[in-house]
């Protein structure tokens, strides 16, 4: 892999970002909408169907989530 790949590689997204009318078609399609934000913006406003696990929760390793 030359410089550029190692730097695309390195500088990359470790996500995929979706638009609002594809978050409907996975939200219909029974997908999980998880909002990270802290209590505080949680508390400001949200998307009705969103799970609240704040990203320092995430980071800790216990989600609180339901896997199955």
């Amino acid at each position: 892999m030359g410089l550029i790949g190692s730097l695309k590689k390195a500088f990359s997204k470790p996500y995929t970002t979706v638009s609002v009318a594809e978050a409907k078609d996975l939200l219909s399609s029974g997908a999980t909408l998880i909002d990270v934000r802290s209590a505080q913006e949680w508390r400001s406003g949200r998307a009705p169907q969103a799970k609240h696990v704040p990203l320092d929760r995430l980071q800790s390793g216990f989600a609180g989530t339901n896997t199955t």
